[in-house]
């Protein structure tokens, strides 16, 4: 029920409000009580001192009880709020206006009244009521001396009791009882409570508003994720300052969603490349394995009754589908490292021209089979380059033998390598151009060329020699050496393949 944020705030402001109600209460009831004591205790301060002064209660070394008895008599009929006691200079209760059994204590503390009469600026100053063991009231108190003048020349320094006045006796608090459950009591607590009941609704439609884009937020996140996380939610929160927290967290949600369906959409396409990736794999290698079966099954069989050259026909095929299967491998397990970035780079100052001049060699006879020159435009004197020697001999073979497959017959195979020079005549890199003059590839398939088992649509199907690994092993090669491998080709003309390679320093 309370789950919300808003839920929770308003759970929270409620029993806010309700014990600080209380205690706002309880304050200005004590306040209230603080007051009206103070204010009676300034106004009867004088009572005791003048009763005192007017009747002498003190006669010829003993309380004058006639005395006594008018002064008690004419407080009755002043009113309820008045007692009177005379009590010792050591506390005791000596004598009273109650009537009998309703006095139940026999001492005062006289600490309030020594106090009292020493300075009586910081009231209330409470007193023991007599008529109650834990009750403590205001009062007023005067010493009653001596009526004799020997006492009196010594200014009167020791009192021989007390007029001890309690200001608002039982009957007092009886009548103020009634009042305070009085219609405006009761008007006074309903204003009281009326008003915080309004600045409670206020704060609650307040934190409303202010809990608002929160819950926005929340929604959002939750559509997001009922969507699996594949489409990025509309826009949070409109613009606003970029100060505000709130907009802050939308802005960096939003950011992260963006992210997240980046990386899911990745993860799919990856996934379906995977799927992809074995399929292809298990079609070329079932290709040549089949093929490896079939003629050892067939020189098997005809073991007795084949010629020798027929034998050794069948053994060489088998064996030439071995290393194409051995290469396939080989190209997936290189693949497979590139990607787990399992691949030391050894990087060394050598010659380029003399590393390509060894492959145009190794692939001479090959490209000799479809009558095709391979044309090395190098130019002489070149500043040796900063790389690996066994990447590179792969990166050149890659893209020299996928000319060769895919050019026609009597073509041209040119390679070009030539310095690029900063403007302090220093060589900062060389650019090596690959051309061939293939059936070239569709512009709209060149996006997709270096993905691992891409083949052209308008690729023949006798070109299909290859593992299909060659071009995406020759993009993560070059990666390795900060470089980044391009292509311009045009459909029935042929294709470019170029690159750039940095120079060794001092070179």
């Amino acid at each position: 029920m309370f789950k919300t944020l808003f839920a929770k705030i308003s759970l929270s402001l409620l029993a806010i409000f309700i014990v600080l109600g209380g205690l706002l209460v309880s304050r200005i009831d004590n306040s209230a009580q603080a007051f009206q004591e103070e204010t009676l205790q300034k106004l009867h301060l004088e009572l005791a001192k003048n009763i005192v002064k007017d009747s002498p209660l003190w006669l010829e070394g003993d309380i004058d009880q006639s005395t006594i008895e008018d002064a008690f008599h004419m407080m009755m009929l002043l009113g309820p709020a008045i007692e009177l006691y005379i009590i010792s200079p050591d506390g005791n209760i000596m004598n009273y206006s109650d009537p009998e059994g309703t006095v139940v204590r026999d001492v005062v503390s006289m600490e309030p009244v020594l106090r009292l009469l020493a300075d009586n600026t910081m009231l209330p100053i409470l007193g023991d009521d007599p008529r109650s063991t834990d009750i403590q009231k205001i009062f007023s108190v005067a010493p009653i001396y001596a009526n004799d003048t020997a006492v009196e020349l010594l200014n009167s320094a020791l009192p021989m009791a007390y007029l001890y006045i309690i200001i608002g006796g039982e009957n007092y608090d009886s009548v103020v009882d009634m009042l305070s459950s009085s219609r405006i009591a009761s008007l006074g607590l309903s204003t009281l409570a009326a008003g915080l009941l309004f600045f409670l609704l206020v704060l609650l439609l307040l934190f409303f508003f202010m809990t608002r884009p929160i819950r926005k937020l929340a929604d959002a996140m939750t559509t997001f994720r009922d969507d699996s996380f594949l489409q990025k939610p509309t826009a949070l929160l409109p613009p606003g300052d970029e100060k505000d927290e709130l907009h802050r967290l939308a802005t960096i949600f939003d950011e992260m969603a963006e992210r997240i369906v980046l990386q899911f959409n990745e993860m799919i396409k990856t996934r379906q490349l995977r799927q992809e990736l074995v399929t292809h794999i298990s079609h070329d290698l079932k290709t040549p394995l089949a093929s490896v079966k079939g003629y050892l099954e067939s020189w098997q069989i005809n073991y007795d009754t084949q010629s020798r050259e027929d034998a050794q026909h069948l053994i060489e095929t088998a064996t030439k589908n071995c290393e194409q299967l051995e290469c396939m491998v080989e190209d997936l397990f290189e693949l497979s490292r590139l990607e787990a970035d399992d691949i030391q780079s050894i990087f060394e100052a050598f010659p380029l021209e003399e590393l390509v001049d060894d492959i145009v060699q190794k692939l001479h006879i090959k490209a000799e089979q479809k009558n095709i020159q391979i044309i090395n435009e190098a130019d002489t004197s070149l500043p040796f380059v900063f790389a690996d020697v066994k990447q590179l001999n792969r990166i050149f073979n890659n893209l020299l033998d996928n000319a060769i497959r895919h050019s026609k017959e009597g073509s041209q195979i040119q390679i070009s390598i030539k310095p690029n020079v900063a403007k302090d005549q220093n060589f900062t890199s060389l650019e090596i151009k690959i051309s061939d003059s293939g059936s070239g590839i569709p512009a709209g398939e060149l996006a997709q060329l270096f993905e691992p088992y891409f083949r052209a649509s308008n690729q023949d199907k006798h070109y299909q020699q290859g593992s299909g690994l060659g071009l995406a092993i020759t993009k993560r090669l070059l990666a390795l050496h900060g470089s980044k491998i391009r292509v311009e080709s045009q459909e029935g003309v042929g294709s470019v393949f170029s690159f750039s390679l940095p120079v060794a320093k001092n070179s």
